[in-house]
């Protein structure tokens, strides 16, 4: 993170009230912004990623989590597809339905909400997540308020185009420390990429190519 981030959202959203401009933040992490729209957050007493790393958890779900990271003895369950960096160290793989094989709604780079149609069924046994953690809450004898797609998606906040909320103040200033490419290989930041052969090949060839390769 940039030493001067909170001044930089602060003189940020200063511009957008002066000039009642429209502004979007690209987080690095996909399905982070629906997750913060819907509320899914560390709750009263909950941990974030870094606190789950430094201190002893009994279980780990990764849904649809692809990280490189030690969970120390933890139980791990890895819910997704593609078997990525996530379910190379989990106990047990919980196979999920990719976004061309499931009914989904997803927030876009604006922060505006959109539904995709399902283009051909899950493989073998993979199934769409929210069936998989319908009939998990069902084993664990604290049965989810839903039995259907639609009746989930009508319990679902209404997620619309965010508008900026007033920063704290700070006594943080701008500095002039350039900024840094958070991400190396856009290309290749999500599980499906890393594992299609065309994208690689492809992706060589860019990256020789700026190499002044021929």
């Amino acid at each position: 993170m940039h030493e001067d981030s909170v001044a930089i959202l602060e003189a940020t959203n200063l511009l957008n009230q002066k000039f009642n401009c429209q502004v979007n933040i690209l987080h690095i992490a996909a399905a982070r912004v629906g997750g913060l729209d819907a509320g899914f957050v560390p709750k009263q007493d909950g941990l974030d990623f870094n606190q789950i790393l430094n201190t002893t958890v009994k279980l780990v779900y990764l849904l649809n989590v692809d990280i490189d990271a030690n969970f120390g003895d933890a139980f791990v369950i890895y819910q997704g597809h593609h078997g990525d960096k996530g379910a190379h160290q989990a106990d047990v793989i919980l196979p999920g339905a990719a976004y061309s094989e499931k009914n989904s709604t997803y927030v876009n780079m604006e922060g505006m909400a959109q539904q995709t149609n399902q283009a051909l069924p899950p493989p073998g046994e993979a199934k769409e997540d929210w069936k998989i953690i319908r009939a998990l809450s069902e084993k664990l004898d604290k049965p989810l308020p839903f039995n259907t797609l639609a009746q989930l998606q009508n319990l679902l906040p209404q997620l619309a185009k965010p508008n900026f909320e007033p920063f704290r103040v700070s006594t943080t200033r701008l500095n002039d420390k350039p900024f840094k490419i958070a991400i190396t290989n856009y290309y290749m930041h999500d599980v499906i990429s890393r594992h299609s052969v065309n994208m690689s090949n492809a992706i060589n060839e860019i990256i020789d190519g700026n190499r002044g390769v021929v």
